[in-house]
């Protein structure tokens, strides 16, 4: 299991451009492939529509700690010295991630996220909708071309339930007799959950062998 020892923020001169890192850097042994990932996002994102090439840009340039593509290539390098073909399905992730983002921000009618104007404040919420679909699309076509249906599955499922964590927190809105297993419902869902299948994805399509799939 992954530890981080602090949840202090620092800058590491390893971690790739625009990435921030948690102390007790445990991401420097997959630096290089998480800038293959960066690069990636900013290269899937680039749509020859010019106002949808300059959203997706803008929330790429907004920066974040990149934790599920680090995750999902921190578990693959546990069962694999080359970890290259993981880079996709970790690409993926942060895209769904991403689009998850914008539209929250149109939901909870966010103006600011991570000190920079959302999508939702700078082109109105029914751009930031197809934009947020269109991102999720990208990381579909990227997970379509493992052709694994196992990897489908666990991203359909994945995907059902945080859209089930999201309405949940919505029907609850301003009500404050909620207990604590309902909110560990609900943060399962809408954060932990993507994390964890973050794991599960690296392990999958790493070199695992099938013993050790059935024992996870």
């Amino acid at each position: 299991m992954v530890v981080f020892y602090s949840e202090r923020i620092i800058v590491s001169a390893s971690r790739p451009k625009g990435i921030k890192m948690l102390s007790k850097d445990l991401f420097t042994i997959i630096a290089p492939e998480l800038q293959e990932v960066e690069d990636s996002l900013r290269l899937l994102c680039n749509s020859p529509i010019s106002v949808l090439n300059e959203a997706s840009l803008h929330l790429i340039n907004a920066g974040g700690k990149r934790i599920r593509p680090a995750f999902t290539l921190l578990t693959a390098k546990l069962y694999s010295v080359n970890i290259a073909k993981v880079i996709k399905i970790a690409v993926a992730l942060e895209l769904i991630h991403m689009a998850t983002l914008v539209h929250d921000d149109v939901i909870d009618n966010s103006l600011i996220r991570r000190g920079q104007a959302t999508i939702k404040s700078s082109w109105g919420n029914r751009f930031s909708i197809y934009s947020g679909n269109h991102i999720f699309a990208i990381s579909l076509s990227l997970i379509a071309e493992y052709q694994r249906s196992d990897i489908l599955e666990i991203v359909a499922d994945t995907s059902m339930k945080i859209c089930e964590g999201e309405i949940i927190q919505m029907a609850s809105c301003f009500k404050t007799d909620l207990g604590l297993k309902n909110y560990l419902y609900r943060i399962q869902r809408k954060t932990a959950l993507l994390i964890s299948v973050s794991c599960v994805l690296g392990a999958l399509i790493s070199d695992i062998s099938y013993e050790l799939q059935v024992a996870h």
